[in-house]
C-alpha cells in the first residue's frame, strides 16, 4: 500500500540489532500495521519503525483487484452512515440476530475480482480473495471500487479496555493465580495451517483449519463472537482466532 509494507501476519516481530549483530530490542507487529523501514536499514533511537490504530482491527486485501460486495443488502445487512465532519459515507454491518428470518442465510463479504469480473485467489492457495465481515465491520469503500494489495477493505472497531487503574487491574491478577476461565475466553489456533469457512449451523460458525499434510480442525463458534481471522490467511499453533480474554489453561496448553 502506497510503497510501504503492511504486516499480514498475526505472529510477526521486527528486532533491532546493534552493529555486532546482537539484538537489542523485540516487538511484535500486530494485524494491519504499516512498517515503515525495510529489512536490514539502519534505524536511530527514537525512530517510529511502525504504526497502527489501536482502535480499530484492519481487514486488509492481499491482492490487486476490485472489490466486489456480496450479500450486501441495504437497511438488512448493511446500514449506510454519513460521517458529519467529513460527509464520507461508509457502511456498517449489522447483527444478524436483528436481520429477521428472511435474511438469516446472508454473509456479507468483500470479494475481490479482476478488470474482466472473475474471481481472484489469494497468493500461493486456491481460495477466493475474500473478506467474512462480522457484524459493526466498517466499510469505507463503495462497490468496484480499486484496491491495492495491503489496502484495507473493511475495518472492526475494538472495545475499549474496560481496566483503566490498579484497582481494576487486581481481579485480573487473582484470575491469573487461581487460572480461572474467562466467560467467553478467546479460541486459540489448535494447529497452524490456512483458514477456511464450512457451512454454519443454526446458531455457529464453521472454522477450518487445514495444516500441510491436508489435515483438517473444525470449530464450532457461536455467531456472537467475533471471529478475527479470514479466509485464506495462515495461522500458527496458539494464535488467536476468536476475540476474547486469554483463557491461562489454553496458553499453557498451547
Amino acid at each position: 500500500a502506497n510503497g510501504s509494507l503492511v504486516a499480514v501476519s498475526r505472529s510477526g516481530e521486527v528486532s533491532v540489532l546493534d552493529p555486532h549483530g546482537r539484538e537489542r530490542e523485540r516487538y511484535k507487529l500486530p494485524y494491519g500495521a504499516t512498517i515503515n523501514v525495510k529489512d536490514a536499514a539502519e534505524v536511530k533511537a527514537g525512530q517510529t519503525v511502525a504504526n497502527w490504530d489501536p482502535h480499530n482491527h484492519p481487514i486488509v486485501s492481499e491482492v490487486a483487484g476490485f472489490v466486489r460486495f456480496i450479500d450486501f443488502v441495504d437497511g438488512i445487512t448493511v446500514i449506510e452512515k454519513t460521517d458529519e465532519l467529513t460527509g464520507l459515507a461508509s457502511r456498517e454491518i449489522t447483527d444478524p440476530k436483528r436481520r429477521g428470518s428472511q435474511a438469516k442465510d446472508l454473509r456479507p463479504l468483500v470479494r475481490i475480482i479482476d478488470g474482466k469480473g472473475n474471481d481472484l485467489t489469494i497468493p500461493g492457495t486456491d481460495l477466493p480473495a475474500q473478506y467474512l465481515l462480522p457484524p459493526r465491520s466498517i466499510v469505507n469503500l463503495q462497490d468496484g471500487a480499486p484496491v491495492g494489495v495491503g489496502d484495507v477493505v473493511a475495518k472492526i472497531p475494538q472495545e475499549a479496555s474496560k481496566t483503566r487503574d490498579i484497582t481494576g487491574g487486581l481481579p485480573r491478577v487473582a484470575d491469573l493465580f487461581e487460572a480461572r476461565k474467562p466467560k467467553d475466553p478467546a479460541i486459540l489456533a489448535e494447529r497452524s495451517g490456512i483458514v477456511s469457512f464450512g457451512k454454519d449451523t443454526k446458531g455457529k460458525q464453521r472454522l477450518i483449519i487445514k495444516d500441510t499434510d491436508g489435515s483438517e480442525h473444525e470449530e464450532l463458534i457461536p455467531k456472537y463472537r467475533q471471529i478475527i481471522v479470514f479466509e485464506g490467511e495462515h495461522v500458527t499453533r496458539g494464535e488467536t482466532v476468536v476475540d476474547g480474554e486469554p483463557s491461562p489453561q489454553d496458553i499453557l496448553r498451547l
